[in-house]
């Protein structure tokens, strides 16, 4: 029988399993199912009344009561982001988040701006339709964030929803995926929004153009019993497509974070996206901001006679 005191996720699972609807490890499945139950008790039981008075705003919009109950957990967890034996990583990390120009995530979470507090997020597509990127800088979170419990990307009927509606998020990850190198840490390739991607990016380039590709992705897991240190390439299979990349396996994620930390940056990623956004406020607007000075140039100029002079820093500094 269902438990009632507790959601036991493997009922759930062996539910899925069993009524053929899914696989074991179909998660967006299983947790559509919790998500009925959830809701249930959420709305009647007076166990979650304060959750309720908390969140009444959000019932009022039909927001998922699974959705607000993740976002409150994650929320109240938020103050002890990390165990002991993790904090030489995280010191590494921290050593090397001058070199990571933009991060990509599916966590929930608020972990990653806190590492990155010099990164702009943003939250799912409506975010980056309503406000200029620069590609750099940014945390793109394509999940969601605990802050909007409504992004939550949670349920089957949310990995779908995803799917219709996520065409400009799509296109700019496609875009990242093929212009940077990317590093998945303690990912792989099983989730279906990430997946549909890498079919779309398969079904544009040619052998050559994969062969390129696979020189630039690369997923860091941590080691296991089953799973020993080293590196190795991996071939994932999209329809007709074979999509090679590669798998390094470490017990300490540290050696990785000190090896980016080594990388000789040319600017903080920081400094770089205030630049690409000066550039675009002097392409897009005809009276450039103070910052920014454009002299002796109009439709008459000769373009082969053009000088291009870059001042940066400090503008007292700079005028001694």
């Amino acid at each position: 029988a269902k438990p009632e005191t507790e959601f036991a996720f493997e009922w759930y699972r062996n539910e899925v399993k069993a009524s053929g609807s899914g696989s074991s490890q179909d998660l967006p499945e299983i947790t559509g199912r919790v998500d009925k139950d959830y809701a249930r008790r959420f709305l009647s039981e007076d166990s979650f009344r304060d959750l309720r008075n908390k969140y009444e705003e959000q019932i009022r919009a039909d927001v998922s009561p699974l959705k607000i109950g993740v976002a409150d957990l994650l929320t109240d967890l938020e103050s002890n982001f990390t165990s002991p034996e993790h904090q030489e990583e995280l010191s590494a990390l921290g050593h090397a988040r001058m070199n990571v120009a933009g991060v990509i995530t599916t966590n929930f979470d608020r972990f990653l701006e806190h590492l990155f507090p010099d990164h702009v997020p943003y939250i799912g597509q409506n975010q980056l339709l309503f406000n200029q990127s620069y590609g750099v800088g940014e945390v793109y979170k394509i999940h969601g964030c605990v802050s909007d419990p409504e992004t939550l990307v949670l349920t089957q009927s949310d990995y779908s929803a995803y799917e219709e509606r996520n065409a400009y998020l799509s296109a700019k990850l496609m875009t990242i995926f093929l212009e940077h190198p990317i590093i998945f840490i303690g990912y792989s390739l099983t989730d279906s929004n990430i997946r549909m991607i890498f079919s779309n990016i398969a079904n544009c380039l040619n052998e050559d153009q994969l062969a390129t590709l696979s020189t630039r992705l690369i997923f860091v897991q941590r080691a296991k019993d089953n799973r020993p240190e080293g590196i190795t390439t991996v071939r994932d299979n999209f329809g007709k497509t074979v999509i090679e990349s590669t798998r390094v396996v470490l017990s300490d994620f540290s050696e990785l974070y000190k090896a980016i930390a080594g990388l000789r940056s040319s600017y903080p990623p920081k400094i770089l996206r205030s630049l690409k956004k000066d550039l675009y406020e002097l392409v897009l607007n005809t009276a450039p901001k103070e910052r920014i000075q454009v002299v002796d140039i109009d439709d008459a100029t000769e373009m082969d006679k053009v000088e291009y002079v870059m001042e940066i820093g400090v503008k007292r500094q700079l005028a001694g």
